[in-house]
């Protein structure tokens, strides 16, 4: 018995060191599908952010659209940039719950666009659990498939994080944001898949209860006392040309403003408020270049600052 406990003993001793020495050579477990919220976890692991007074959080809209450096040359507080692709509302609701009272955010912005309504919750992202670099040891357990998958995923990130030539930039920025520097070819095959198609499915089944998240989020921060601050991030008209699909924009507009205006946030439509934008502003229809993120956001800090002080 003594020799069989001591064969199970150096079993779970070897398979300790090896996931201590996978996790110090950079091989990082997988928490979850979503490469771009893997990516996120490990750069808040990297810089072990404290606190921030000014939190954006959102989908890729947030990380494309919002620019680091005006953000930070606008408004004197500490600020980090949440945002990661793919992410619905029903996403941004479970990661408040978990970053809010870790952070301890004075305002929430939330960059979006229709596309954030479409999806159900991703439930492969840690719900109710801290998720910080404390608990990253208990994912080589959880999601352990096999060697090769980590491996992978790590060739992911590293390929992604290489430049900013890329439409799916892990490239992160001070402020956890990307600037996109798109070559010709990469923007005409980009341009190609405009939102046209996706808006055809809008709203579908999952719509109605992601506004029902987006009202958890206004009414879970108006009790936490933090100022929700929701941008309708602007996109290129000319891919929305059904009368149809107009109307559920305008719909959606108005759904969205009066969830935000009646929980005491801040509602600021850039389709109204800012159209137009040239086509060099745009890696798509719905995602900014750099020089695009940098003019936008310059107009929405000249707009927050009489919110964000």
């Amino acid at each position: 018995m003594k020799k069989f406990l001591t064969i199970i003993l150096l079993f779970v001793s070897s398979i300790t060191i090896f996931y201590i020495v996978l996790f110090y050579c950079g091989y990082l477990p997988i928490i979850s599908n979503n490469v771009g919220f893997d990516a996120k976890v490990f750069e808040l692991k990297r810089i072990k952010l404290k606190h921030v007074d000014v939190m954006v959080i959102g989908s890729s809209i947030a990380i494309d659209n919002i620019n680091t450096d005006v953000m930070l040359n606008n408004f004197k507080l500490s600020y980090y940039n949440f945002g990661v692709w793919s992410m619905q509302m029903a996403d941004d609701y479970n990661l408040l719950n978990q970053y809010v009272d870790k952070y301890q955010p004075k305002y929430v912005i939330i960059p979006s666009t229709m596309q954030d309504f479409l999806e159900e919750r991703n439930n492969t992202i840690p719900k109710n659990s801290n998720i910080s670099e404390n608990y990253l040891g208990y994912y080589y357990i959880k999601n352990f498939s096999n060697l090769l998958e980590i491996f992978k995923r790590r060739r992911e990130i590293k390929t992604d994080q290489l430049d900013n030539n890329r439409y799916d930039c892990l490239k992160f920025d001070v402020g956890g944001g990307t600037s996109l520097n798109l070559d010709d070819k990469i923007l005409a095959e980009k341009k190609k898949k405009d939102i046209h198609v996706s808006l055809t499915k809008f709203p579908n089944q999952n719509t109605n209860e992601e506004y029902k998240n987006l009202e958890n989020i206004a009414g879970f921060l108006k009790k936490k006392g933090i100022k929700l601050i929701f941008i309708q991030s602007p996109y290129q008209t000319k891919y929305v040309v059904d009368a149809k699909i107009k109307n559920n924009v305008m719909a959606h507009f108005k759904k969205c403003s009066d969830i935000i205006k009646n929980n005491g946030g801040a509602y600021i439509n850039y389709n109204i408020n800012y159209p137009g934008l040239p086509d060099n502003f745009y890696a798509d229809a719905l995602h900014m270049t750099g020089t695009g993120s940098v003019a936008f956001t310059k107009q929405m800090a000249k707009d927050l600052t009489t919110i964000i002080k």
